[in-house]
């Protein structure tokens, strides 16, 4: 999505906000009301979904990129209500800074807008975490086995963060 600035401020298109709702929120949405039917069949299931840390904080200029994820999560936890009595598993998973091209062009977008380097972002971004580090798509991964395999048979409901704890997602200085 190309920014558009006046000031500081951001501005979107309306294509812009419909567009990241359809991929961040109306997939997710679509996809359980996909295959909730065949799980209540089967009388078990599982779901996750790959939310955000910016899921979970603020995240200026990124409005309709956090707007999806937060409205995520909030789907994540009804849906495992409403699905638990059948034996279906929702969970919701948080990466972080994530080490990957995506990332390298939000780093990138930071930079720009900031005014800054790139290198700088990534320090910024590194030291807004408690264990200081960016996550490997593996860790993510490996968390997603875990939950959909039978070790996870009780855990539902949870909104879990694969970030080295995300204490800002916009740190300053």
């Amino acid at each position: 999505m190309k920014i558009s600035l006046e000031g500081r401020r951001a501005f979107i298109t309306d294509a812009e906000w419909r567009q990241t709702m359809a991929v961040n929120l109306d997939s997710h949405f679509f996809c359980a009301r996909r295959v909730s039917p065949v799980f209540r069949a089967q009388r078990r299931g599982v779901l996750i979904n790959l939310i955000s840390t910016a899921g979970q904080f603020g995240y200026p200029t990124r409005t309709p990129y956090v707007a999806s994820k937060w409205a995520l999560q909030g789907l994540t936890e009804t849906l495992s209500m409403e699905l638990g009595p059948d034996n279906i598993r929702v969970n919701g998973i948080c990466p972080g800074s994530v080490t990957s091209d995506r990332m390298d062009r939000v780093i990138a977008a930071h930079a720009e807008l900031e005014g800054i380097t790139e290198a700088e972002v990534r320090r910024m971004y590194t030291v807004g975490t408690s264990m200081q580090c960016f996550v490997d798509p593996d860790e993510i991964a490996d968390l997603i086995c875990y939950l959909a395999s039978d070790h996870g048979c009780h855990i539902s409901g949870q909104i879990i963060a694969v970030d080295g704890n995300t204490e800002t997602i916009w740190p300053r200085a």
